[in-house]
């Protein structure tokens, strides 16, 4: 069974097209449904019926260009120009083929045998290339000369007869196998100018590397294979594509679309293969992967494994939320976004950091689920996750409530602490004793207090208190074991987690939304009743009014003492008691009706027929998963490099220089030494060469799993 905290039911044979449409295969057969209406059936190969169904999602506003693209694996041009046809012609445009040339307009049948017979010869790419150049003068692409050797090879006419690297494919990766049914080598899909031959030296940013380590240690290649079903490919499959992703995090792209300004023809050499991935194949297989919705899975399993080496403690957690603005037109759920301090629309993501501030797990939550909602839930599913029955949680003044402490002390049995929120009273300074707390890489003095025990019913909590200058400092614990400067650096170590959260934003994007794809939200949107404020608003007239009346006779009442009133005055004082009466009278009836009013109620009774939308998590999750490890990734080469440049000013911009340094790549007998350019700074090289020793020692396998990585900074001159 695969580990998941919210076990979801997957339908592998339906795809999603938009937020009322989905694509379900039925074998031989595809079905469309549109808002639980059978619109189209047809068979696979059924080409008209197809672009009939593209055609009618388009017109009738069931999907946009880009949704239809992502299901039916088409061009968003082509989707376009399926609607066009139809619209200028009719039925007819059903049948009609793209316009233009038919057949090749550069590879003619005289130019293939000249390119087939310099691959009879085992001639490079870029031999082949040059020699088209100079016999034909018509340049021509790698693809290209690529899909002719293909082809030769799915018709075992011609083999062509290379020894370049492997590609370390997975065992769950299965290639594509052809119409003979022979299984499409890897060999056979690689330039062989374009593989790392033994002992050629490649110039490659070889910095990246270090990232082998961790992912060595982590168990990357099993996790992946456990998590995803195996994605049929020729050249890239499920860890090509992770690993990319973790590439483009670790390089600070802010988003998918940033790939393109990235060389790719070195990029692949990371796993030892011939070249990158384009954007376009990256946007393919990432939409496939987050179809498969097997993000919490992995997320899971990265978070066990996290716990498993050691990275992270999870006696202490943190636990605090980072919100995502929206400013698009979205009708989605709205949250508070302390920045603007304004209520905005968005989304919430809560995250669950150790005393190191070194991330564990992450959720996703629409903007009106605050952190004192979440906080019984996600206690639950901690436990879950960390195999903890009992543990401490530090969360900030989001999260007070005597109702929530309630529930952690006797329902969850879960320690928690924070701060005393709304506390206006004042210490003495003569009840302050000096302590030293301790935090990850630094240690200061703070004068802290401890008040005993406040009353709030039915339990009895911890106070401690921090006096810095003028300003205190209140921290409620119900943990009664942890001495006074514990709690203390506990709870003001929760800057960790903040400085995490500022760190994650600037250099790895946090705040990326990765698609604008929505659907509709399942829960039922309360919205506060209006009767009761105008129930408020009625009270407040009628006890105007009755102040009025009470004013007025107890003017006449004072009058009346002095001398007899007239007949008209006494009929006039009648009156009034009798409408105060009525009116106190009213003010009951409003106040019983008050108190049985909800105070919430469903919108859909006040005509907002509008249903509040969510973002489509399942691409976001899966790239922050990948996100926080190679944050993680940077904190374990951090401990590393520490040992030898310990200046926390800047060892983190020591390390990042060191893991973007350029530098050669090349096999040797069984060995893939990757030797970086030497730095400018004597300290950065010394503390570079530190950290390669320590990883060499480690004997690290080589991606491919064929001997193993040795990592040398290139000597100064």
């Amino acid at each position: 069974m695969e580990p998941s905290l919210i076990p979801i039911p997957v339908d592998n044979s339906i795809t999603g097209i938009s937020g009322v449409a989905y694509m379900k295969d039925l074998g031989s057969h595809i079905r469309i449904v549109v808002n639980h209406h059978h619109l189209f059936e047809y068979k696979k190969e059924d080409r008209i019926s197809k672009v009939a169904s593209i055609v009618t999602l388009l017109k009738t506003g069931a999907a946009k260009q880009i949704e239809i693209a992502q299901a039916f694996d088409i061009n968003r041009d082509t989707s376009r120009r399926y609607l066009h046809n139809v619209e200028k012609y009719g039925l007819a445009g059903l049948f009609m083929t793209k316009t233009g040339p038919q057949g090749p307009h550069k590879i003619t049948p005289k130019v293939h045998r000249f390119i087939v017979e310099k691959l009879h010869i085992n001639q490079g790419v870029a031999a082949i290339l040059r020699a088209v150049k100079e016999e034909y003068d018509i340049e021509l692409s790698r693809k290209s000369i690529e899909r002719i050797r293909v082809s030769l090879s799915e018709g075992s006419s011609a083999k062509v007869t290379t020894e370049p690297m492997e590609l370390a494919f997975e065992d769950t990766e299965e290639s594509v196998e052809e119409a003979h049914g022979e299984p499409l080598l890897a060999k056979d899909a690689i330039s062989s100018d374009e593989t790392l031959e033994a002992g050629a030296a490649e110039q490659a940013p070889a910095g990246v590397f270090l990232l082998w380590p961790f992912l060595h240690l982590l168990g990357f290649k099993d996790i992946v294979n456990s998590v995803f079903s195996p994605l049929r490919a020729r050249l890239f499959f499920v860890r090509e594509t992770l690993l990319t992703i973790i590439l483009l995090a670790f390089l600070r792209c802010r988003s998918v679309e940033d790939y393109k300004t990235l060389e790719k023809r070195r990029l692949g050499l990371f796993w030892e293969g011939s070249r990158g991935m384009d954007l376009r194949t990256l946007r393919r297989k990432l939409s496939l992967l987050s179809f498969e919705k097997k993000a919490l899975s992995l997320l899971t399993r990265l978070a066990k494994r996290y716990q498993e080496i050691g990275l992270v403690q999870c006696g202490v957690l943190y636990f605090d939320g980072h919100f995502i603005p929206y400013y698009g037109e979205r009708n989605l759920h709205k949250g508070f976004f302390t920045q603007r301090r304004l209520a905005v629309a968005g989304q919430n993501q809560f995250f669950l950091n150790d005393t190191n501030g070194r991330p564990i797990f992450f959720w996703l939550k629409p903007a009106d689920k605050t952190l004192l909602k979440v906080i019984p839930s996600i206690c639950e599913q901690i436990k879950e996750l960390t195999g903890q029955e009992t543990f401490t949680i530090v969360f900030d003044r989001g999260g007070f409530s005597s109702k929530l402490f309630y529930t952690l002390e006797n329902n969850t049995e879960v320690k928690f602490i924070t701060y005393l929120r709304g506390c206006k009273e004042r210490v003495a300074p003569s009840a302050f004793n000096r302590y030293s707390i301790e935090y990850r890489r630094r240690k200061e003095q703070a004068e802290l207090a401890e008040l005993g025990y406040i009353g709030m019913s039915p339990q009895h909590y911890r106070l401690v208190v921090r006096k810095k200058g003028e300003k205190q400092t209140f921290i409620l614990t119900n943990d009664f074991e942890r001495t006074v400067p514990q709690i203390a650096t506990l709870m003001f170590n929760r800057w960790s987690q903040e400085n995490f959260f500022k760190y994650m934003v600037r250099e790895y994007h946090l705040d990326s939304l990765m698609s604008y794809l929505t659907e509709e939200s399942s829960e039922v949107i309360m919205v506060t009743n209006p009767a009761r404020g105008e129930n408020r608003r009625m009270k407040k007239e009628l006890e105007k009014k009755l102040g009025q009346l009470e004013h007025f006779l107890a003017e006449k009442f004072t009058v009346s003492r002095k001398r007899a009133q007239s007949e008209r005055m006494a009929q006039k004082t009648q009156k009034a008691q009798q409408r105060a009466a009525e009116i106190k009278e009213c003010i009951k009836r409003l106040n019983t009706q008050y108190r049985q009013m909800p105070k919430k109620i469903p919108a859909s009774q006040l005509g907002d027929n509008r249903a509040r939308e969510i973002f489509y998590q399942e691409k976001k999750m899966l790239v922050d998963s990948l996100k926080l490890l190679a944050y993680n990734a940077e904190e374990w080469l951090l401990d590393i490099l520490a040992r030898e440049y310990n200046d926390s000013r800047d060892f983190r911009r020591v390390l990042l220089l060191i893991m973007k340094q350029p530098g050669t790549i090349q096999r040797i007998d069984d060995r893939i030494i990757i030797q970086l350019h030497s730095l400018h700074n004597p300290r950065y090289q010394r503390a570079a060469e530190y950290l390669c020793e320590e990883i060499n020692q480690m004997k690290i396998p080589a991606p491919s799993g064929k001997g193993t990585m040795f990592f040398e900074v290139k000597e100064t001159l």
